[in-house]
């Protein structure tokens, strides 16, 4: 895993799964250096999203409540999830995105994360955090 965008919604993704992590797990678990995991930590810690302890990090409080959208509070999440699926299919290259509000976007969003020039633009500040 090389790119700073795709390591940090994977660090993301980590602390909302087990709220606090050690940075030897962090490299085991990104195949990445300790160097570079100290820095994306600095990154996060800025965004306010997590704090940094001696050998780790903790979520900050409160930011499990924003990234709270979870298949267990989506209605119809499979449904949202396979038309998210087939939304994505349509994005070509230099495209230009707005992302509205809604579950459904939330989900296309996540499935967004890796294309390369494509514009996003969006109201949606859960789906900020996945792009």
């Amino acid at each position: 895993m090389t790119f700073l965008a795709e390591r940090l919604v994977k660090i993301r993704e980590i602390l909302l799964e087990r709220k606090s992590i050690n940075i030897t797990t962090l490299c085991k678990l990104l195949n990445i250096s300790d160097v570079t995991i100290r820095k994306d930590l600095e990154r996060l810690e800025e965004e306010k999203f997590l704090k940094k302890i001696h050998g780790g990090a903790v979520l900050s409080k409160g930011v499990d409540n924003r990234y709270s959208q979870t298949k267990d509070t989506f209605l119809y999440y499979k449904e949202k999830q396979q038309i998210a699926g087939e939304a994505v299919k349509l994005i070509e290259t230099f495209n230009n995105i707005f992302i509205g509000l809604g579950s459904t976007c939330y989900l296309f969003a996540k499935l967004l994360f890796g294309y390369n020039n494509v514009r996003v633009v969006t109201n949606n500040k859960y789906a900020i955090y996945k792009i």
